[in-house]
C-alpha cells in the first residue's frame, strides 16, 4: 500500500507546493502538468486498489461518481470497481460453498452458473436454481481471506493517514466497526428481512430480495435472484451513448464536465429538467417507434415477395436520473431518519434498475443502525440545517462529543452542512471536496466527532456522488429535512 500510494501522494503534493512557490507561466501550462500526472498515476492507483481488494475497492467505490473531486482519468477506473473486481476461480468457489453448507454443490442447486454476476471487495455472487423449490437464485460467497485482510488494511491506512491526510483519522475507527459487520452472511440475512418488512411503505417503488435461510451461512447467502441492469452499468452505457451521438469520447465529456466544475463549482441541485418532463419525453420516444414500425411492418409484409426489408426504429430512452434520485433519496431518508436502519454503502452498484420499474435494493452487508436518541439526534441536525440554526447545531455538536482545536463556530457548520447536506460552490467556495477539507482542517483541526454521524454523512456523501454521476446533483436537506420534520412532530418536539 506504502508502496503504491505514498510516491503518488508525494508528488501530487510536491506539485502544488511547487505551483504555489513558482506559478506556471500559463493556466495551459500548469493544467499541462496536473494532466501528466494523472495519466501516468491513475492505471496504477486503480489497479493496486483492484489488486489489494477488501477496504481499497471500498475507497474506490465512494470516489467513483466525484467527478467533480478526481478528475476522468481516476473516475473512469474507478468504476469498474463498483461492480466488476478480480473474480475467484470456480474450484475455490465450488469448495468454499460445499464445505460452508457440509454437502456437494449438485444437492443444493440444480443448476450454477460459474460465471460471477458481479464481484465485490469480500465475494462474488453468482446466479443458481435451487434443486427442491426450483426458485432461481443470487448466491453470494465470502472470500475467506477477507476478514483477515479487512483488519490488516485498516491498521495500514491509519499509519498512511497518519502521515497524509490526518484529517481522516477522526472517522476511521467507525468505519472499521462498521464494516467489521460485513463478514457474516447470517447477519446480512437478517438485515434483508428487517429492511424488506421496513420497506413495505415503498413496495411500488423498490424491491428487496427475499432470503432462503435454509442454505445461508457465515460464508454463503442464497437469496431471491433480481432480474435487472445495474444502475452503475446504466449510467455507464448512457454516457458513452451520449458521447457517441455528439461525435466524441466518454472521456472528452468527462473532462469537460471537470472543467467546469473546477471553474465554476457544482451546478445547484435540481439544474436538470425535472422528472415528469423526461417521462414525457420518453414516452414520446416510445410513441414514435410503435408509429413508424406500425407503418413499417405493413410495408415490410408487402414487400417480402420482392425482398423489402425496413429496420424497426429502436430508440434508446434516457434514464430518468431526476425519478431515480428522487426515489433513492426518499427511500434512504426514510432508512436513516425513520427506521434508524439503513444500508451504509449505498454506491451505484448496489442498484438494480428491474424491468417492472422499480428499483432493487442489494449488498445489505453493512448495515447501520441507530438507537431512537442518536436517530433523533441527526433529525434535530436536519432541523438547524434547514433552518439555518447554527448555534443549535453547534450546541448538539458540542453535546455529542465533538472537539476541535479552536472549536470554531464557523467550521463546525461548513462541514456539517458539507457533510449532511451538499457541497456545492456556496459550500465549499468552489473548491474540490479535498481542497475544501485541507482548509478547514488548517483553520481549526478537528480531533473527535460524535460516532453517530459518520455512517450518515457517508450516505449522504455516496448519494451525492450517484446523482452527479448522472447530472443530477442533489441536496440531501431537501429530501430528508421533511422526514425529520414528521419524526420531531410526532415525539412532540418538531
Amino acid at each position: 500500500m506504502y508502496s503504491a500510494f505514498a510516491p503518488v501522494v508525494l508528488h501530487y503534493r510536491f506539485l502544488e507546493a511547487r505551483h504555489a512557490l513558482a506559478p506556471p507561466s500559463s493556466e495551459a501550462q500548469g493544467a499541462a502538468e496536473w494532466e501528466d500526472l494523472h495519466d501516468r498515476y491513475s492505471p496504477r492507483v486503480i489497479e493496486a486498489m483492484r489488486g489489494l481488494q477488501g477496504y481499497y475497492v471500498k475507497v474506490g467505490q465512494s470516489l467513483a461518481g466525484r467527478t467533480d473531486t478526481l478528475p476522468p482519468q481516476y473516475t473512469e477506473r474507478l468504476r469498474g470497481l463498483e461492480d466488476q473486481c478480480p473474480a475467484r476461480p470456480a474450484s475455490e468457489v465450488r469448495g468454499i460453498i460445499e464445505r460452508s453448507l457440509r454437502r456437494p454443490l449438485g444437492e443444493v442447486f440444480s443448476s450454477f452458473e460459474e460465471r460471477p454476476l458481479g464481484t465485490a471487495s469480500i465475494g462474488q455472487v453468482h446466479r443458481a436454481r435451487l434443486r427442491r423449490s426450483g426458485a432461481e437464485v443470487a448466491v453470494k460467497v465470502m472470500d475467506p481471506r477477507a476478514e483477515g485482510l479487512f483488519r490488516s488494511d485498516m491498521r495500514t491506512a491509519k499509519g498512511f493517514c497518519r502521515l497524509f491526510a490526518p484529517e481522516q483519522l477522526i472517522i476511521l475507527d467507525e468505519i472499521e466497526r462498521q464494516f467489521l459487520t460485513e463478514f457474516d452472511y447470517r447477519k446480512e440475512a437478517e438485515h434483508l428481512r428487517v429492511v424488506r418488512d421496513n420497506m413495505r411503505p415503498f413496495k411500488r417503488l423498490v424491491k428487496v430480495p427475499d432470503v432462503h435461510e435454509s442454505v445461508c451461512t457465515r460464508e454463503v447467502l442464497v437469496m431471491e435472484y433480481l432480474p435487472g441492469r445495474k444502475l452503475v452499468e446504466a449510467i455507464r452505457e448512457q454516457g458513452e451513448a451520449y458521447a457517441q451521438r455528439q461525435g466524441r469520447t466518454f472521456r472528452d465529456l468527462e473532462r469537460e464536465m471537470h472543467e467546469r466544475v473546477k471553474r465554476e463549482g457544482l451546478p445547484p441541485p435540481y439544474s436538470g429538467p425535472p422528472a415528469w418532463q423526461i417521462d414525457a419525453y420518453r414516452w414520446a420516444l416510445r410513441a414514435r417507434d410503435a408509429c413508424l414500425n406500425g407503418g413499417r411492418a405493413v410495408a415490410n409484409m408487402l414487400g417480402w415477395p420482392l425482398g423489402w426489408r425496413f429496420e424497426y426504429a429502436r430508440s434508446e430512452a434516457p434514464l430518468n436520473a431526476a425519478r431515480t434520485m428522487d426515489v433513492l433519496m426518499r427511500v434512504m431518508g426514510h432508512q436513516v431518519l425513520r427506521d434508524g436502519y439503513f444500508n451504509a454503502d449505498p454506491h451505484a452498484g448496489n442498484f438494480l434498475l428491474l424491468p417492472d420499474g422499480r428499483i432493487g435494493l442489494i449488498d445489505f452487508g453493512q448495515v447501520k443502525q441507530l438507537t431512537d436518541a442518536q436517530r433523533l439526534r441527526l433529525c434535530a441536525m436536519y432541523k438547524c440545517l434547514a433552518t439555518g440554526d447554527r448555534e443549535t447545531l453547534r450546541q448538539i455538536a458540542i453535546e455529542n462529543g465533538y472537539r476541535s482545536k479552536r472549536m470554531d463556530a464557523e467550521v463546525m457548520w461548513r462541514m456539517t452542512r458539507f457533510g449532511l447536506d451538499q457541497d456545492g460552490p456556496d459550500v465549499t467556495g468552489g473548491k474540490n471536496v479535498q481542497q475544501f477539507m485541507d482548509e478547514q482542517y488548517a483553520r481549526d483541526p478537528w480531533e473527535k466527532t460524535d460516532d453517530t454521524i459518520i455512517m450518515p454523512v457517508r450516505v449522504s456523501f455516496m448519494l451525492r456522488g450517484v446523482g452527479l454521476s448522472m447530472g443530477h446533483p442533489v441536496s440531501t436537506v431537501h429530501y430528508w429535512w421533511p422526514v425529520a420534520r414528521a419524526v420531531l412532530r410526532e415525539q412532540g418536539s418538531g
